[in-house]
């Protein structure tokens, strides 16, 4: 804030006093406020500061009243943390005799909040001789309030992640120190960094660490909090790693769970020992770590009741699977006898077109192989191996598969896979079941003359495919709920097939997605992850 002030008759009534008398009075008054103050004349040059001056700016106060103005703003350049604008305002203040401002200024080397105040200083007569700087140290003050802020957000914020909330308390944490911040969770021997926040958390080189190797395991021994201004003046902490490289400053709180197990701690560290912590940090940390253990209590309560509807959906799924049993049976045995009639119709011709028949006879062998292959994708094995898989080589025995399907229907297919895309983490076996039923799916749509299109394009961190047909398409109330179990659009159809394609993109650690529209066709888009990630 700056305001302008002009010469007035002096406000201040002095006893006639001799000059000794005067000089006393003047160091007393200095000397007597808890506010540093600094006296200039109008050329800058100091000529007064009291000592409590020199304290907030580690000063020595004597050199500062016997040395040029440039050379006491070299003494405080250290200290301030944007020294260019700071003196770019002093320039500007100077600049203006009569003017009065009143703001706040950063210091660190430690860190401080001051209120500065400068006025101008006029003699009895009302001339302008000089300006005084006044200086209240109001940092705790200042982290009070801020504290209180962060509190409030925190306490007031939510989202239906967990993670999201105790996330986000960790980055504030480590913004509001300017410090590394870490939410670490024990587990046996070891604390992993559930969440991070702060200078440096992007680069860790590891997402745990050893219980033996930190601090936090003072924290978690006695579940209470821990200070540890200096870790290199105590035998106990300066091996551990964190010292090792520097981390040399460190406040740490358990996190507890409802039933008052300490479950790990949040914690801050850096190497700023002469910025001095205390109860107020820690007051500060644990009614932070207070939310935190709550959203990790709902985190488990909610992972807890997702197991458990995927448990009761797997039941339901089960159970309709036996309920269908008998249908899928009798659909199973019809599609065998009409098969079996056939081979035994071109087995009987085979004296007079043996060639022919034989491959007739192949072809209604690759329809049986195709139907276990159908029926195998529905039933979920109980472990996927996970391993590399070239997409050529799966989408191949696809289109063997495939071949008479696509013969019969006069379908085309084109396949688009250029040797850049990447290796992918799948289980082969289960891939080539998804891609079975897709393009069984878009064959059935397209019944007769058509475009099945399989393609694969690498992106960031993934390959992504896209099985495309030029079917019908479907509208978005049929689009709605297609992947899930029992749910279908076609006549005779069990709904299983979309539902087991989507598990298996997910159990590879992808998904899948469609995108349809009536007289365009259908699309269904699949994510997998690289290999190499």
């Amino acid at each position: 804030m700056i305001t302008q002030r002009t010469a007035s008759p002096p406000q201040v009534a002095v006893r006639s006093l001799v000059s000794s008398q005067a000089e006393a009075l003047f160091h007393s008054v200095l000397n007597s406020v808890d506010f540093g103050i600094m006296v200039t004349d109008l050329d800058h040059m100091t000529l007064a500061c009291n000592g409590r001056f020199g304290e907030l700016w580690g000063i020595d106060i004597e050199q500062a009243v016997a040395s040029q103005p440039t050379a006491v703003r070299e003494m405080a350049r250290q200290r301030i943390v944007d020294f260019d604008g700071w003196l770019s305002n002093l320039e500007e203040v100077y600049a203006d005799p009569h003017r009065s401002q009143h703001d706040e200024l950063l210091l660190h080397h430690p860190h401080l909040v001051l209120n500065r105040s400068t006025n101008p200083v006029y003699d009895a007569a009302g001339a302008l001789v000089g300006r005084i700087w006044t200086f209240e140290d109001v940092t705790q003050t200042h982290r009070l309030q801020r504290m209180r802020d962060l509190i409030h957000a925190s306490s007031t914020e939510y989202d239906p992640d967990p993670a999201f909330i105790y996330r986000r308390i960790t980055e504030r944490v480590g913004a509001f120190y300017g410090s590394l911040s870490l939410l670490s969770i024990r587990d046996g021997e070891l604390l992993h960094f559930r969440a991070t926040g702060g200078p440096g958390s992007d680069s860790l080189p590891v997402m745990q660490n050893a219980m033996a190797d930190s601090y936090c395991q003072f924290c978690l021994q006695e579940s209470k909090p821990v200070i540890i201004q200096d870790a290199r003046e105590h035998p106990q902490f300066s091996e551990l790693l964190p010292s090792k490289v520097g981390l040399n400053r460190y406040a740490g709180v358990p996190i507890f769970s409802p039933e008052g197990d300490a479950l790990g701690t949040l914690c801050i560290m850096d190497g700023r020992t002469a910025d001095p912590l205390d109860g107020e940090d820690l007051r500060f940390l644990q009614v932070l770590a207070v939310r935190i253990g709550s959203e990790l209590s709902r985190e488990r309560q909610l992972s807890s009741l997702r197991n458990a509807l995927r448990e009761s959906e797997q039941h339901l799924i089960e159970s309709e699977k036996l309920a269908i049993t008998g249908t899928l049976a009798a659909s199973v045995a019809h599609d065998i006898r009409n098969i079996l009639s056939t081979i035994s119709l071109q087995i009987s011709l085979g004296d007079s077109e043996p060639t022919v028949t034989l491959n007739q006879v192949k072809d209604q062998l690759e329809r049986f192989d195709l139907m276990a292959h159908r029926l195998l994708s529905y039933a979920r094995p109980q472990r996927i191996l996970l391993q590399a898989v070239d997409l050529r080589e799966v989408v191949k025995r696809v289109a063997d598969l495939l071949a008479v399907h696509l013969r019969i229907s006069d379908i085309n297919l084109v396949i688009d896979i250029p040797t850049s895309v990447p290796l992918v983490s799948a289980d082969p076996t289960r891939l080539e079941h998804l891609f079975v039923n897709l393009g069984l799916n878009a064959i059935q749509a397209m019944r007769q003359d058509g475009c099945l299109t399989i393609n694969a394009t690498a992106d960031e961190g993934g390959v992504r495919i896209l099985v495309s047909d030029t079917g019908p398409g479907m509208t978005d109330a049929q689009v709605a709920g297609l992947f899930q179990p029992f749910k279908t659009t076609r006549p005779g159809g069990f709904g299983l097939g979309l539902f087991s394609c989507r598990q298996i993109a997910r159990e590879c650690g992808g998904d899948l997605y469609l995108e349809s529209e009536i007289g365009n066709g259908t699309r269904f888009f699949i994510r997998l992850r690289r290999m190499d990630l």
